[in-house]
């Protein structure tokens, strides 16, 4: 029976201790810790303390129990080797022992901000990579962990994922910076389609052909020959043509044939106008513009002459039994005098 002594082997079994650790510094809000890589008890210690919490108290608790096992350094002070610290009970003034984790959790943690926790947890998942990529330094695998078909849909599977929160443009303009598009779903297909049974039919939407434009005429070889000095030479101008111009008659003293030939509507005209009611002015001077209204003159070349004819005459004793009638006066037989109380 083979016996080996460790001691024998303590240079070895030095290197062998803690394999795949990694610390990490980092500086929360002003306060300089460093954190550590877990081992696997203190996963299991971690899982058996929350067991029995739901929801939000898991999540801290989760959270929480991974950091107070991973600092073992704050502002300078090494807890690296520290399995326990020492404090004084209030109440019976006695001195206790605390794990470190369990210290660190209710003296230290307990009192940070949510958002403090949560930036510490982020680092923490760092360290916990790069542990994991330090642990592969050196392997060789022959069997790969994941073919590339699995890992192409582990990537778009996650990829997908982050574009919950996103809004739907900023995810389509990025899918488009990367050449790829987004399947249409079934409900824009069927809206899509919707849309274009509104428009008609193919044959009523396609655009009506253009008419065929005509040929031009045809213009013919032979052109007559126009003189134009001749046709310069036979012009008429236009302001120089024979116009009807009216003659003016000459007015003299007015003889007594001529007396007789005015109308007796000018002579009732010529009456002052105070001898005269309103409505036989207005008559007089209607009849003397209808009799001496002037015949049109007959175009120069016209074929039949244009004969003012004067209308019935007007009954004037009626016209001025109207105008001359006295206003209308008297009380409006529907008018209601009030109501005297």
């Amino acid at each position: 029976m083979a016996v080996l002594q460790a001691k024998k082997l303590k240079a070895a079994l030095e290197k062998a201790k803690k394999v795949g650790l990694v610390e990490e510094a980092v500086t929360v809000a002003g306060c300089q810790i460093v954190l550590r890589s877990l081992t696997p008890d203190e996963y299991e210690a971690i899982s058996e303390e929350g067991k029995e919490l739901e929801e939000l108290a898991y999540l801290n608790a989760f959270q929480i129990g991974h950091l107070a096992r991973a600092i073992i350094e704050i502002d300078g002070v090494d807890l690296r080797d520290v399995d326990f610290v020492e404090v004084e009970d209030e109440g019976t003034s006695k001195v206790i022992k605390l794990e470190k984790h369990a210290w660190l959790r209710d003296t230290i943690l307990r009192t940070w901000s949510r958002e403090a926790i949560i930036a510490s947890w982020r680092k923490l998942l760092e360290v916990m990579v790069l542990s994991e990529a330090k642990a592969r330094e050196g392997i060789t695998f022959t069997i790969a962990e994941e073919t590339d078909e699995e890992k192409f849909r582990r990537l778009l599977a996650e990829m997908l994922e982050s574009t919950a929160e996103l809004p739907p443009d900023l995810v389509i303009r990025i899918f488009d910076d990367g050449g790829l598009i987004l399947k249409s779903t079934k409900a824009e297909l069927e809206e899509a389609t919707e849309k274009l049974s509104d428009l008609g039919t193919p044959e009523e939407r396609a655009p009506a052909p253009a008419p065929k434009a005509s040929p031009p005429p045809e213009e013919s070889s032979e052109r007559p020959l126009v003189d134009a000095e001749a046709l310069m030479r036979n012009r008429t101008p236009l302001n120089q043509g024979a116009a009807d111009v009216p003659v003016p008659q000459t007015v003299g003293p007015v003889s007594a044939s001529r007396k007789a030939e005015v109308p007796e509507a000018i002579r009732q005209a010529a009456v002052p106008a105070q001898s005269l009611s309103r409505a036989a002015q207005i008559a007089a001077l209607e009849g003397v513009a209808l009799d001496v209204l002037p015949a049109a003159p007959q175009a120069s070349g016209a074929s039949e002459a244009v004969e003012l004819k004067r209308t019935a005459p007007i009954d004037t004793k009626e016209v001025t039994t109207i105008l001359d009638k006295p206003p209308m006066a008297g009380m409006n037989p529907r008018y209601t005098p009030p109501r005297r109380a």
